[in-house]
């Protein structure tokens, strides 16, 4: 059931200095020809699962140009269109795409979705929105939440970082912070952070994926992982690491080093407690007395391939903790050949071996979001006018990957 739009005539029109921003409600361009450019990811990303069906959600800027027999030549509106997109996460099959606000182009610099709650999508293009997670159709915009809550006017137009998801979205006005209902849309006052408060109103909601829009060597990576009593490691190549080696300051056992860059080695070792060794001329001999300390148990290189792994680490979805698979043991370990290679993505087993290797088609990671059966990546490759958005959903049973050209085509 479609939940009623409250815009007025069709859109509602929010008045911005000189500016007109547009809400479209659905995929009609209100009788107006307009031709639109190749679409360019807004980040972040939104993973949740609504009517059951595990979906990717996003917003995209387009070009916009008025066309049509009665506009002369050059002389036609010219700006940019903010949409909202779904994709199933597992095959990247298209669910919707649907017009959200057009304005000035370079308008929606801070655009972005805040996050998904009760199949709502809350979202920012030059002011706070909403739109259906189920057919992308427009709820409110502007002068549409002035109207649900009253005392609220004038709050839904400021700075996209005064709206944030807790229990539900929060937004502070005159000193207070109000929570706006993801059903009805009416705001009451938010209780202070963190007090561990429920309300059926409020389902737990989803949050966007982190992000990082730059991409470079080492994005979603790190040195160092551990599965229960079992580490790996990815020091330098010519690392030699010892029976009975410390962990060290923040709880490393490689030293901090940048690795990006130069050759090195996937290592595997237990982990027990014990009396940290002096260090000898043959390595780590005798003990120094004083407190026990995290140890490794006889470390052993793993051979992945012929040549040495380069700017490779342990995957993660954006948090100091590597990702793991779900079901038996593992890792995903993330590595290229150069800053301008495609990335070689590997699911690692409890012993350290390759269950499958998968090469993808970017040299930039800029997003991972994790799922029960696929983990969709997010990545870059080109730059300037050529960049493209390329978003590939990988089997986690196999390497099998989807591959989405969000600038050029569709899943393939």
């Amino acid at each position: 059931m479609r939940r009623r739009t409250l815009l007025i005539g069709g859109a509602a029109l929010v008045a911005l200095g000189a500016a007109t921003w547009i809400f479209w409600p659905d995929d009609e361009d209100q009788g107006v020809p307009v031709s639109l450019g190749w679409p360019r990811l807004t980040l972040p990303l939104i993973r949740a699962t609504i009517a059951g069906q595990d979906r990717l959600f996003m917003l995209v800027r387009r070009s916009e140009t008025e066309t049509g027999a009665e506009v002369p030549a050059g002389a036609g509106w010219r700006g940019e269109r903010l949409e909202i997109r779904a994709y199933d996460a597992a095959s990247l099959a298209p669910v919707f795409a649907a017009p959200v606000i057009s304005g000035r182009g370079g308008g929606f610099r801070t655009a972005g979705l805040i996050g998904e709650q009760a199949a709502t999508l809350w979202l920012y293009g030059t002011g706070l929105g909403a739109a259906s997670a189920v057919d992308g159709q427009v709820f409110l915009g502007g002068e549409g939440f002035a109207a649900v809550t009253p005392q609220l006017t004038g709050a839904f137009n400021q700075p996209r970082e005064v709206y944030r998801m807790e229990e539900a979205l929060v937004l502070t006005s005159l000193g207070s912070r109000f929570r706006l209902n993801p059903r009805s849309f009416a705001g009451t006052a938010a209780p202070d952070r963190d007090q561990g408060r429920t309300d059926a109103a409020f389902p737990p909601p989803t949050l966007p994926a982190p992000f990082d829009a730059a991409g470079g060597p080492g994005a979603f990576r790190v040195p160092e992982a551990s599965l229960g009593d079992i580490w790996f490691g990815l020091p330098f190549a010519n690392a030699d690491l010892q029976d009975g080696q410390p962990q060290g300051a923040n709880a490393r056992f490689i030293p901090l080093a940048d690795t990006r860059g130069a050759a090195q080695r996937l290592w595997r070792a237990g982990t027990r407690r014990g009396v940290p060794p002096v260090m000898g001329p043959g390595g780590f001999q005798g003990s120094i007395g004083g407190g026990e300390a995290l140890l490794l148990d006889r470390p052993a290189a793993v051979t992945l391939e012929a040549a040495a792994p380069r700017y490779a680490g342990f995957l993660t979805a954006g948090t100091p903790a590597p990702l793991r698979p779900p079901g038996s043991p593992g890792l995903f370990l993330l590595q290229q050949a150069d800053i301008a290679a495609p990335l070689v993505l590997r699911r690692l087993g409890e012993d350290g071996r390759a269950l499958w290797t998968a090469t993808l088609s970017f040299p930039r990671l800029i997003s991972v979001l994790p799922g029960a059966a696929t983990l969709v990546l997010v990545g870059q490759r080109g730059s300037g006018p050529a960049e493209q958005d390329i978003i590939v959903a990988v089997a986690l049973a196999d390497g099998q990957m989807k591959e989405l050209i969000l600038n050029y085509g569709g899943a393939g």
